[in-house]
């Protein structure tokens, strides 16, 4: 599909660069490289520290956004800023395919939870951002049968 390849091009272009997070500061994408897990020990040590939320994205095909953050900073904060990048993921995917795309609400996962959706799979793209922390930003693409068995299970 030709939307396909235009999202597959245009991956951080998906992802705002700056948002103003309320009276808590800026939230800016940082492009730089970041260390993937190389291995299943990595990356369910990344799991276990981080708050892990999921947001759906519903569309003519569905994605899930993993939305990672350290454990010691505030849930409900981090959850909103989570809630603003979803949607305006959603609102750069939907112009791009000229289509409505609907966000859920985020659902906290345990880390076996976490593990058991993204175990197996490779992220479509990954970026971070910046706002004191870094937060890693993760859209997971799963075909519809699958997805739908595994979130069953969650």
């Amino acid at each position: 599909m030709q939307e396909d390849q235009a999202i597959e091009n245009k991956k951080f272009d998906l992802f705002p660069e700056l948002i103003h997070f309320y009276n808590l500061g800026t939230v800016e994408l940082n492009k730089a490289s970041i260390s993937v897990p190389q291995n299943e020990h990595e990356f369910l040590l990344l799991l276990e520290n981080n708050h892990v939320l999921l947001f759906t994205l519903y569309g003519d095909e569905q994605k899930m956004l993993f939305i990672l953050f350290d454990k010691n900073i505030d849930l409900s904060t981090y959850k909103e800023l989570g809630n603003i990048l979803a949607s305006q993921i959603a609102d750069k995917i939907s112009g791009i395919r000229k289509e409505v795309v609907l966000v859920s609400p985020p659902l906290i996962l345990s880390t076996s939870v976490a593990q058991e959706l993204i175990s197996g799979s490779t992220p479509d793209w990954h970026c971070h951002y910046l706002h004191s922390h870094v937060h890693r930003i993760q859209l997971w693409s799963f075909p519809q049968s699958n997805m739908n068995r595994k979130v069953a299970h969650a």
